[in-house]
């Protein structure tokens, strides 16, 4: 079961008769509220016999928009007190609607913040006794849901190595970690169905952190593709929040052809494909004392394998480097390649790059 996680908090729920049945939802507030919430009432039947039928349930925003509905199978209720509906949760399947907040609850399973109304029914199978049914008023007051930041939902992003960001609505500590998905969208799928039967590009776990770079050495991003990305919240080993999901691609590459075989890498650099002819340099301006940072050089058309690799130590102002093509002996003019470099304060340096033909 998705967790709905809010506060909910009745306002107003009498106990209703019809008959020799009675319909109550118990007047409390809830910290956190599951799909199994939903069946946290009683159906009291004053007969000395049961009846058998159908119990229906469906949610409403104030302004009548329809959020869940559901109903059970045909089942037997028994005299007295009604309220362990375990038989009716398994059967049950919920049915949500094409608007955003039944959209938002059938990905999250978080209401957003509001005023809901809440109906419960009984539908008798034979004619003896009239349906019972009752509306309560629900305000969802705070939702305790992670909301997605970047990327933005559909945006197309320039950098093929995002960051992706989220903001949780409460206040973190070491019992919570998060894991970040992210999936190709196949042609004719949904944003839903791709995070739910395709194998994740990457599917990170014990984040700690609210944010996480798309590193180089995850499988390549591909602007021929849309990708959907959600982010869940783990407690001793289970989920207990999760994410709307939201979509992004990028967008094609801007090519630069250049005779200078020197580039000068910044963070800003890396949102380009440089084409070199004999050899790949770059200029770095050290900001620190000197020191020693290992780079790599990544064939992408090849699941990101290392080609070659060195160390290089940085002086301060400003470094001019080059590497001859002629050491690299397995580059070629088809691959697509990526060098990589971190300063002392981790921040990464990327250079995507290609051989002139």
């Amino acid at each position: 079961m998705k967790k709905i996680n809010i506060l909910l908090a009745i306002l107003w729920c009498p106990l209703l008769m019809s008959g020799q049945v009675s319909i109550n939802l118990q007047k409390q507030s809830y910290l956190v509220f599951s799909h199994s919430d939903v069946f946290n009432f009683t159906v009291v039947n004053s007969n000395n016999q049961s009846l058998k039928g159908r119990i229906q349930i469906r949610i409403e925003s104030v302004n009548l928009e329809p959020i869940t509905y559901l109903e059970s199978n045909i089942f037997e209720l028994s005299p007295g007190i009604n309220s362990n509906w375990q038989m009716l949760q398994s059967e049950s399947i919920f049915n949500f609607f094409d608007n955003p907040i039944s959209n938002h609850f059938n990905q999250t399973g978080n209401l957003i913040t509001g005023h809901y109304e809440l109906c419960i029914a009984f539908i008798p199978l034979s004619g003896e006794i009239n349906s019972v049914s009752r509306c309560f008023d629900i305000e969802v007051l705070n939702t305790l849901g992670l909301k997605l930041i970047f990327p933005c939902d559909g945006c197309e992003l320039p950098s093929p190595n995002p960051l992706l960001k989220w903001n949780p609505q409460f206040i973190f500590d070491n019992e919570y970690t998060y894991t970040l998905q992210v999936c190709k969208i196949e042609p004719g799928q949904s944003d839903l169905e791709s995070q739910i039967y395709n194998i994740p590009i990457i599917s990170v776990t014990d984040l700690r952190e609210n944010y996480l770079f798309y590193d180089p050495k995850f499988p390549p991003l591909e602007n021929t593709y849309e990708y959907s990305w959600r982010v869940s919240v783990i407690k001793n080993n289970f989920q207990i929040l999760q994410s709307e999901i939201w979509t992004f691609h990028l967008s094609p590459p801007n090519i630069i052809h250049t005779n200078s075989n020197l580039r000068t890498i910044t963070p800003e650099r890396n949102l380009h494909e440089y084409i070199f002819e004999n050899s790949i340099g770059f200029v770095y301006n050290n900001r620190f004392n000197m020191q020693e940072v290992e780079y790599t050089i990544k064939d992408l058309s090849r699941n990101s394998k290392i080609i070659y690799q060195d160390f290089i130590t940085l002086h301060p102002y400003q470094n001019q480097i080059e590497i001859p093509f002629s050491k690299i002996v397995s580059i070629n003019k088809q691959s697509l390649y990526l060098l990589t470099f971190f300063d002392t304060r981790r921040q990464p340096f990327y250079l995507y790059f290609k051989l002139k033909e």
